[in-house]
């Protein structure tokens, strides 16, 4: 059957090496603009692979179209997080401000000195102000000049596809009605959608564009590039997630496999979003690629599946992680952090001492009511004793200050020589920029 029926059957291991060593790349215009979302190293890594393989990248015009037309978009919307953390910020310091005017010990000449207490959030969240404000400026000065644009003009130069004209236009979007009644990939999930990205209709240069047929206008133009240019493999990049391109998140559409091979020269065909290109990217490619790298990316399209200590809604884990990964990379900009596959966290080497020090991240939305679970787990992590780095801090993720200090008030139950900081995350208006603002530490000696 496999003759027959080729597009239901996964490239042999053959298949996937011929594959990335003859591949045409064609990139999305999210995979583009996401560059502008990563941290600048990670950004620079996948830039770098780019001008590795320019001779064997392809844009189609519709993607370089979408790209101009967002760019500005996108580099807001990265402006506006940080007035969402300053407000974030804000708010905290007024609910805690708030919570301790309640609180009757000062009337009752109570022994617990809030004050103390309440001025050491402070100036927590001060400090976090101030390293917003350097993050920012270091984001505006990039945004003038726009390398990442910069190196794109040199990678993409001389590969951008030609446009349709009108007539062409208007052809595609009155197949895309056909093919968009009858569930047929790609752009189908676009159809009750009008945003920024995707508006009802727009111009340019003297052409009418209807923006829910984008994803079929750059597939028009895959299939005629493949079977002008007579390509037989062809890896196309892309961050879309939906259904309409993907069969079950783990590979293209078997109508998108059937229909560039029935229709042009390619004989393999292969999709991956940017975290999947990373990781074979190192692979066939040879390419230098740090976990922390994957991770982020990783993080970003929101494809991590972790577990948490309580049940709680998908992702309150994967928040924390990345929250406590804001927050170390904001205090030791200068240290390289990496993902750690043997615990929950991150691994940061300071590059004065050489020091490896492991940051395992616990999740919990009632940390005092899971007090003993915790501390079962942190004595089971050193019992284990394999995280094979020169210390580990235990980072204790919860939701209500009251709760945390509850846990500190009783941290003579956690294993000796253990330490715990124990903090809240910060909300922001996306919950993957959130940011960890540690507030008490046990460190236990004996």
């Amino acid at each position: 059957m496999k003759k027959e029926f080729p597009a239901f059957y996964r490239p042999s291991d053959d298949d996937f090496k011929v594959l990335w060593d003859k591949a045409i790349f064609v990139l999305d215009a999210n995979v583009i603009l996401n560059l502008y979302r990563y941290p600048t190293e990670v950004s620079n890594e996948l830039l770098t692979i780019l001008e590795n393989i320019k001779t064997r990248i392809w844009i189609p015009y519709q993607v370089a179209l979408e790209y101009q037309r967002n760019r500005m978009s996108v580099i807001a919307g990265q402006k506006k997080k940080f007035s969402d953390i300053r407000t974030m910020l804000n708010n905290m310091k007024a609910k805690y401000t708030e919570e301790y005017n309640k609180l009757p010990f000062k009337k009752r000449h109570s022994p617990i000195n809030l004050d103390i207490i309440l001025n050491e959030i402070n100036k927590v969240l001060e400090d976090h102000h101030t390293k917003i404000s350097e993050l920012e400026m270091d984001q505006q000065s990039k945004n003038v000049d726009d390398p990442i644009r910069i190196k794109l003009d040199q990678i993409f130069e001389n590969k951008i596809g030609t446009s349709y004209n009108q007539t062409q236009l208007d052809e595609i979007f009155k197949e895309g009605e056909k093919r968009y009644s009858y569930l047929m990939p790609p752009g189908y999930m676009d159809i009750d959608k009008s945003t920024v990205d995707k508006p009802g209709t727009y111009s340019f240069n003297g052409l009418m564009y209807k923006g829910i047929y984008g994803d079929l206008i750059l597939w028009k133009q895959i299939l005629d590039y493949a079977k002008v240019n007579k390509i037989e493999n062809l890896i196309f990049l892309t961050d879309d997630d939906k259904e309409d391109w993907w069969h079950k998140g783990v590979g293209p559409r078997v109508e998108l496999i059937q229909e560039i091979k029935t229709t042009t020269t390619v004989i393999n065909f292969h999709m991956y979003n940017s975290e999947k290109f990373l990781e074979y990217a190192k692979t066939y490619l040879n390419a230098t690629v740090s976990d922390e790298s994957i991770s982020q990316v990783s993080i970003l399209s929101r494809k991590e599946v972790t577990y948490s200590l309580s049940p709680t809604f998908l992702g309150k884990q994967d928040e924390a992680q990345y929250a406590v990964m804001n927050w170390l990379k904001m205090e030791y900009p200068d240290n390289q952090l990496e993902t750690n596959e043997l615990f929950q966290g991150y691994i940061r080497t300071d590059p004065k001492s050489n020091k490896i020090i492991g940051y395992n991240v616990l999740y919990s939305s009632s940390c005092f009511g899971e007090l003993y679970k915790l501390a079962a787990l942190i004595s089971l992590f050193y019992t284990d004793n394999q995280h094979k780095v020169d210390e580990i801090i235990f980072v204790i993720v919860g939701e209500d200050i009251s709760d945390l200090r509850r846990v500190k008030e009783h941290g003579h139950i956690f294993p000796k020589y253990s330490k715990i900081i124990l903090g809240e995350i910060g909300h922001t208006t996306e919950p993957f920029d959130s940011l960890y603002l540690p507030l008490f530490i046990i460190e236990k000696q004996s």
